[in-house]
């Protein structure tokens, strides 16, 4: 029965993208709108039979590249101002007040300047996604060190630990739930911006610049072939962190599993 439970939930979660897809279809069908805003399904499909759909391709393996390189750089930075505030109250009290200011700016928001200090070519989006990436994994640090229970803090004492044996054998493991949710979100935002980036500085090659080009070609085959490799590629970015991050904690659920 509950083999059956998990099934019919599992099934139910797909009703929505189905019937998305159905009335998409049926749209095309009964001409409820015309080629030049939707393509039907077939249409999609034999683009991926086209010259184009090389530069789907190419353009998707340098917006991953651009979305590894940004969050490695944004998620560092974050990572390691997140525990500066964290652990050094002082530090807090002198960049905290600017910090939660800062972080209300949107994000882009900063394109103007992003642009104006580093151009609009490779390094001026490697610092948008990365400027994506920085505040989830510092609030992300921030919250995970200062939730660690005071109990934990006082093993370090009673054991004598040295101030980097502390962070690195109780403070990171406790915080690692919340220092992995911060990164997972910087993925998701960095994925977010390196797409946005590209179509809207439009120069270089990227999924993004594959969207623009098929809008300004009226080729909806190709835009939503586009869309749907930024789709699925942000989909499985996350299904992958979720393993990944299931991997890492599990120590931590075979330690609750053992208490109870």
């Amino acid at each position: 029965m509950n083999a059956l439970h998990r099934t019919l939930l599992s099934a139910r979660s797909w009703l929505v993208p189905v019937a998305l897809v159905l009335l998409w279809e049926a749209s095309i069908r009964l001409h409820w709108v015309g080629p030049n805003v939707l393509t039907s399904w077939a249409d999609v499909l034999g683009a991926l039979r086209t010259p184009e759909a090389a530069e789907v391709w190419q353009g998707w393996l340098w917006t991953v590249r651009r979305l590894v390189s940004g969050v490695v750089l944004g998620a560092s930075g974050g990572l390691a101002l997140g525990m500066l505030m964290a652990l050094s109250g002082r530090a807090e009290r002198l960049i905290g007040p600017s910090f939660h200011g800062v972080r209300q700016v949107a994000l882009f928001a900063w394109i103007p300047l992003i642009t104006a200090w580093f151009g609009n070519g490779e390094w001026g989006k490697t610092v948008f996604v990365a400027t994506a990436a920085f505040y989830p994994m510092a609030m992300g640090s921030i919250d995970g060190l200062r939730g660690v229970p005071r109990a934990w803090r006082e093993v370090g004492a009673v054991l004598k630990l040295g101030p980097g044996q502390r962070l690195v054998r109780i403070l990171l493991p406790a915080a690692a739930p919340s220092i992995l949710a911060g990164l997972q979100l910087s993925l998701i935002y960095g994925w977010l911006a390196a797409i946005g980036a590209e179509y809207m500085l439009g120069v270089g090659i990227g999924l993004g610049n594959v969207l623009e080009a098929g809008r300004e070609q009226f080729r909806m085959d190709l835009v939503l072939l586009g869309l749907c490799a930024i789709g699925l590629s942000g989909a499985a970015i996350n299904a992958v962190f979720d393993r990944l991050r299931c991997h890492v904690l599990r120590w931590r659920i075979a330690g609750a599993g053992r208490a109870v």
